[in-house]
């Protein structure tokens, strides 16, 4: 069920070993208070898309003045050094708003924050790339009571894998002024047409597709024409045959660079604001925080017309590249073979790139609309809003259907988030040999466990489908009552009475 709203998001990367850490004494433990608020779990600290978002969608939060506290989930994989100050005494709110994308979900139930969801309403934030929703992910959907997307592209792929309610919210995007950077103080030369595009390589490089830019370009501008191409990546030094290879296919043409390092935000958003355009020939995304913020500083925006983009993005206010359909490739990390993404016309790209510096008027123009439609559609305003009408509506849902749905929701969520008890948790007293001792047993043990998972499951489905026809016959009972109490009413001569035949 699709509840639409708005707007979207920026994905994750293949992360693994993510751990749930409070900065309050007691993270997972406290009782269920009944008092408004919420309890905020995300990558607050992390510098990537999804921390991004959760940072967003907590100021959301706070603009709406709705008590909360936080929950920092740490992920091994990306920086953490974003500021961030914690809020709250401990999560004992009813309310999770859980700003994980479901196998980042999962983990961290895993690892020792399925406590969290017991007897709670909780609201995923997803964020999801391809035409299909994995199988794998599934069971993340036991663990949430509706999940929050910010794109109708995302919206329409998580809604056909599911009957919980997907909410479409309006993503916030900042709207700063340009830094006091020259284009000097951003490593840019200052007497050349730079079109820009930045990506990070746990985001998937298949899926950003920096190959067919690098193509793209080639094809609209001969070595020294005078454009200069800059693709600003982090993460390449944790991918390094990833990099070397990005590398080696732009040293083809010498107005193509490659920067793979982390900057300030100052400093990124002043390499945004100092350059002439930005470009994504992306296969998918799920909002494109990139592209919007480039159009908050009036840049033409050249981008694959397909996914999360068009919530923002037309051809009135940026240059929409032409696209086909195409599979996902074997191998591609994250996303499962054969769903689908776009496959960017090259030509049209190339062509794009040429009107742009061909046609200052317009560029200057579209621009302008651009940084209209982000400011006026894409407010932090708008996004607190939504939160607050959400969550009212969430706290008057009847208490009654909550208690109903307890020991199934415990019983589900136990399936997916498994035991309390770790198999690391004597790790400490033998060592690597119990390590190694535990695996083994789990391999020997996996068919009759996969077994055991699959009949429990059917047990939970039962039960649910046995509730399901127990409201139902509940509400037919109070049906006929009410039917019995309306024929009651009437009066004696507009009855039917059955008479014998004469």
């Amino acid at each position: 069920m699709i509840q639409s709203c708005a707007d979207a998001l920026e994905p994750k990367g293949t992360l693994s070993g993510l751990s749930p850490v409070c900065d309050h004494s007691e993270p997972m433990a406290g009782d269920r208070s009944t008092q408004s608020g919420v309890n905020a779990i995300g990558f607050f600290r992390a510098e990537f898309g999804h921390g991004e978002a959760a940072r967003r969608i907590l100021t959301g939060i706070d603009r709406a003045g709705i008590p909360h506290a936080t929950i920092t989930v740490k992920t091994p994989h990306h920086r953490e050094k974003h500021p961030f100050t914690a809020r709250g005494d401990r999560p004992t709110y009813p309310t999770n708003v859980v700003c994980l994308n479901p196998e980042h979900m999962l983990e961290f139930a895993h690892l020792g924050g399925a406590e969290l969801f017991l007897d709670r309403y909780t609201i995923g934030v997803w964020c999801w790339e391809a035409s299909r929703f994995p199988d794998a992910f599934r069971p993340a959907f036991d663990l949430v009571d509706e999940i929050w997307v910010a794109s109708d592209y995302v919206a329409e792929i998580i809604a056909e894998a599911t009957d919980k309610p997907v909410q479409v919210f309006p993503m916030p995007v900042e709207v700063k002024p340009a830094p006091a950077l020259g284009r000097s103080d951003v490593g840019l030369p200052g007497d050349r047409f730079v079109f820009l595009f930045a990506f990070d390589f746990f985001s998937t490089v298949e899926r950003k597709n920096p190959y067919g830019l690098i193509d793209a370009f080639a094809r609209a501008f001969a070595p020294g024409e005078g454009p200069l191409l800059v693709i600003k990546t982090i993460n390449g030094q944790r991918q390094a045959g990833e990099l070397k290879r990005l590398v080696q296919a732009a040293s083809v043409h010498p107005d193509i660079r490659v920067v793979d390092e982390y900057v300030s935000g100052e400093q990124m958003r002043g390499l945004v604001a100092n350059c002439d355009s930005f470009v994504s020939l992306h296969r998918s995304e799920g909002f494109g925080f990139s592209m919007a913020e480039a159009m908050v500083y009036e840049k033409p925006v050249i981008a694959t017309g397909y996914s999360g983009n068009l919530t923002f993005m037309n051809d009135e206010n940026s240059y929409l590249v032409g696209f086909g359909l195409t599979p996902v490739p074997p191998g591609s990390a994250n996303y499962p073979a054969g769903a689908l993404w776009a496959d960017p016309d090259l030509d049209d790209a190339a062509a794009a790139m040429r009107r742009v510096v061909e046609n200052p008027d317009d560029v200057r123009e579209r621009g302008r609309r651009g940084h209209e439609t982000i400011a006026r559609q894409h407010t932090l305003q708008r996004t607190s809003e939504f939160i607050a009408t959400r969550l009212a509506e969430i706290e008057r849902l009847p208490r009654k259907e909550r208690r109903e749905e307890a020991a199934l929701d415990r019983a589900a969520r136990f399936l997916s988030a498994g035991p309390s008890l770790s198999w690391t948790a004597p790790s400490g007293r033998f060592g690597a040999i119990g390590v190694l001792a535990r695996r083994t047993l789990v391999r020997l043990l996996r068919p009759y466990l996969v077994r055991q998972r699959e009949w429990e499951s059917l047990i939970v489905e039962q039960l649910r489908e046995n509730q399901r026809l127990l409201r139902e016959q509940a509400e037919r009972i109070s049906q006929l009552e009410a039917e019995l109490r309306d024929d009651d009413l009437q009066p004696l001569h507009t009855r039917e009475i059955d008479r014998p035949l004469s």
